[in-house]
């Protein structure tokens, strides 16, 4: 059986993202799903959104930094793009769009036409993975997964924080997600520890953005195989 691989909030690092690469020995039998969140803050994001537009066994699911862009891009107004531009710029989008602007049209198009059409989500056997969490408030444990996630806004997927990730998610499955980072789902004010987060009181969330652009605090870019939890980090 081939290997499937999770990583989250890469925000630009491309070197730790190749090296994570050669770490796991990564080859074309093997797959891999981003959750969210290449774009922002380091300085190669769209050099890593290019390198998995060109492999069919690498997989990205939208993040809220992607979103944000596409918000600006797409903006039909001069209002809108207004408010989506200062949005992004205060959550690290100056890199992106640096990056972006040295591109040609048909490069930016082909860039927007992939990230517009990510999924929010993916389910794989007992894995949900999503870029920051669900919400289950108000909805039955007797409903099935389709129609659990089928309850899901954008809001939701992308930029849930406390409300998910305190609380109990969906029974037989385990939420892999990525958004905050992994101290903050400890708790952590000081030494903090950015490894692989795993839920001990409810057994069903794992959080796995171990804080790649916070490597002068102690940050990694962290990767979880699917198939027996294994961890890795550079």
């Amino acid at each position: 059986m081939s290997n499937i691989y999770a990583i989250a909030d890469i925000h630009g690092e491309c070197q730790l993202f190749l090296k994570v690469l050669d770490e796991i020995n990564f080859s074309k039998d093997d797959k891999l799903i981003i959750l969210g969140d290449i774009l922002d803050r380091g300085k190669e994001p769209l050099k890593i959104v290019k390198y998995i537009m060109e492999r069919n066994n690498i997989e990205m699911i939208m993040g809220n930094h992607e979103k944000m862009f596409l918000d600006f891009v797409l903006a039909e107004n001069e209002m809108d793009k207004y408010f989506a531009y200062h949005m992004w710029m205060n959550n690290g989008g100056h890199t992106t769009l640096a990056e972006y602007d040295t591109l040609n049209t048909y490069e930016q198009e082909k860039i927007i036409n992939y990230l517009k059409n990510l999924p929010l989500y993916k389910v794989i056997d007992n894995y949900i993975l999503v870029h920051s969490g669900l919400n289950m408030s108000g909805l039955s444990s007797d409903l099935d997964i389709g129609e659990i996630m089928k309850a899901q806004n954008s809001e939701d997927l992308l930029w849930s924080r406390e409300e998910f990730y305190k609380f109990k998610a969906v029974e037989d499955y385990i939420v892999v997600f990525g958004h905050t980072p992994t101290p903050f789902l400890r708790n952590q004010k000081e030494n903090y520890d950015f490894s692989i987060w795993h839920d001990e009181k409810y057994k069903d969330k794992i959080g796995i953005d171990s804080g790649a652009t916070f490597g002068e605090i102690g940050g990694m870019l962290s990767c979880l195989r699917l198939n027996d939890r294994m961890e890795f980090y550079v």
